[in-house]
């Protein structure tokens, strides 16, 4: 399995395309990568999967209202910003990150990561940190894109 550096930018950019559902199915794609550093930390599977699929059919409906014309993307957002679920299980995914930033601070001793940049930022700033990795002293295989 291997941890990709993806641009920092094309993520956004991704996030935005997606309506969200790009940000969970960046913590599964990377789970097992992560994993494979032996870290004792775990993320947790059921709150990623939960996400995965919740953002997942909520892309579907935006994606289906997009196709047959009846989609105000103002209105939209207005909906999708107002989702108390989607809201829920974007602030569970918080602690999943600080724990990634664990994993990648104990597998990399000379690698700074601030928990407040990873509160903040999220998977934008991990990825940032991923990428700022040399791939000679990567643990796993690392693919360049």
């Amino acid at each position: 399995m291997k941890l990709k550096k993806i641009s920092v930018l094309s993520q956004f950019i991704l996030t935005l395309l997606t309506a969200g559902f790009y940000v969970p199915l960046w913590f599964m794609t990377s789970k097992k990568s992560l994993e494979e550093m032996h870290s004792e930390i775990e993320l947790n599977f059921n709150i990623i999967l939960m996400a995965v699929v919740y953002f997942g059919m909520r892309y579907l409906i935006f994606l289906a209202l997009l196709t047959k014309g009846n989609l105000d993307i103002l209105l939209t957002l207005e909906i999708m910003s107002n989702d108390p679920i989607g809201l829920l299980l974007a602030f569970l995914l918080i602690p999943q990150a600080l724990k990634i930033r664990r994993m990648l601070l104990r597998g990399f001793k000379n690698l700074t990561i601030s928990w407040i940049f990873t509160l903040l930022f999220g998977i934008f700033y991990l990825q940032y940190k991923i990428n700022s990795i040399e791939k000679s002293t990567f643990p796993i295989s690392v693919e360049e894109k």
